[in-house]
């Protein structure tokens, strides 16, 4: 997640025949691997140069250890958006190239959003500007379906808000700052603190608001449970889509 650290990789041949052959060490080492995921997250907008780059690495990648390991299973993780703005992805190429193409299917709103929102909105892009149903159809546009995997999210953001309503101003103040929310957390406000589930229809997604004892500031809380997660399977099914990926195993506690 290290824009310059990605593009030295990227330029530099070595590093990236350092990492094919270190991943072809751990695959001897561990028999049992059923696959490798590449995860490369670039902040903003690349120049061209940097993501034909990276196409040719996944490339690489993808031919080297096949050679050895025809069986094991190589994925990418793709933001949200890749298909509506520039990002480092050439989406259609990777797929041709990869076994599965993992939509990462959250962050739509996140840390340095202005205001308040849902991590993952499966509708709502009139209001929410972009959606996860959306984003799904744009990337079938390119991708097979069969080597599409939604990325869904155990977690949400917790954001110092200006007041309650729905969607509020994010709360500047040095001592208020956005944290994320595991399922874990956000139950134990549910289930300890009394907090109430409200819940968005524009997204298909639950929020909470609580009070803060120690800032006596309000919070939004923006997450993701059985019910949102429901709705995210049910589109899963109904488009004949590879499956699920979770961010984070472990998040979910003993839930």
């Amino acid at each position: 997640q290290d824009n310059e650290k990605i593009e030295a990789f990227l330029k530099y041949g070595g590093a990236q025949e350092q990492v094919i052959e270190n991943v072809q060490e751990l695959i001897t080492q561990y028999p049992k691997l059923s696959g490798i995921n590449l995860d490369f997250e670039y902040s903003g907008i690349p120049g061209k140069e940097t993501v034909t780059s990276y196409t040719d690495f996944i490339n690489k990648f993808v031919r080297e250890l096949k050679i050895h390991h025809p069986s094991l299973m190589v994925s990418v993780d793709i933001t949200a958006d890749a298909m509506k703005k520039s990002r480092l992805y050439n989406v259609a190429k990777l797929g041709e190239v990869v076994d599965y193409i993992v939509l990462m299917g959250y962050d739509f709103y996140r840390p340095s959003s202005s205001v308040a929102g849902p991590v993952s909105p499966l509708t709502g892009k009139e209001l929410y500007e972009y959606d996860v149903t959306t984003a799904v159809a744009d990337f079938l546009k390119v991708v097979p379906k069969e080597k599409l995997v939604l990325g869904v999210a155990y977690y949400g953001w917790d954001f110092p808000t200006i007041d309650e309503s729905r969607g509020s101003l994010v709360e500047k103040r040095a001592d208020e700052t956005v944290a994320l929310s595991s399922y874990k957390r956000s139950r134990r406000l549910i289930d300890e603190e009394s907090v109430d589930i409200r819940f968005d229809e524009e997204s298909q997604t639950p929020w909470m608001v609580y009070h803060d004892p120690d800032t006596n500031g309000i919070r939004q809380v923006w997450f993701e449970n059985e019910v949102s997660l429901a709705k995210k399977y049910d589109l899963v099914n109904s488009e004949g889509l590879a499956g699920i990926a979770i961010w984070a195993l472990g998040y979910d506690g003993p839930h």
